[in-house]
């Protein structure tokens, strides 16, 4: 049980180590080399929780580095996005908003979260689509469409929740 609980923090810990070249990649525009690294981010997202929840080894310290794992992600990619002037800076404070409100609504224990999946489904298609250079117009539109489902994100935890 104890090596599978390594692997499963192994396979979080390798997104973490790839975000750093994932934001490289992007900020100098190799997209060739975007798009695998996007394809190995993403799967090591979903094959953390698959495997803990299959091997039934859930824990609240892995619940959280694959949350942490997440919002570094997600911070680290959009910050090279506003440094490309995609998105405005503001749009970071977003999600830190939305990682401290996660963090406070569950109130100390973490558990299987599909509004948190949900939403971080769909920044992760924004991320991707925001790799293939749109024009400006397309990311004002997503930049709307991140804040409806920040918005929509909050009142869902808070029906389901309560």
């Amino acid at each position: 049980m104890l090596i599978s609980k390594i692997r499963i923090i192994a396979i979080t810990a390798l997104r973490i180590c790839i975000t750093p070249l994932l934001c490289y990649v992007l900020y100098t525009r190799l997209s060739v080399l975007g798009f695998p690294l996007l394809g190995i981010v993403f799967m090591t997202d979903l094959l953390d929780g698959y495997l803990a929840r299959k091997w039934k080894i859930e824990t609240d310290l892995g619940l959280y580095f694959d949350v942490f794992a997440d919002f570094f992600l997600v911070i680290s990619v959009f910050y090279v996005f506003v440094l490309l002037k995609l998105y405005p800076l503001w749009i970071e404070f977003v999600f830190v908003g939305m990682f401290v409100q996660f963090l406070l609504s569950s109130k100390g224990k973490l558990r299987y979260d599909p509004v948190g999946k949900h939403y971080g489904t769909f920044l992760f298609v924004v991320i991707l689509l925001s790799t293939f250079h749109f024009g400006q117009l397309i990311y004002n539109i997503l930049t709307i469409c991140i804040i409806l489902e920040s918005i929509l994100t909050i009142i869902d935890r808070y029906l389901i929740v309560e």
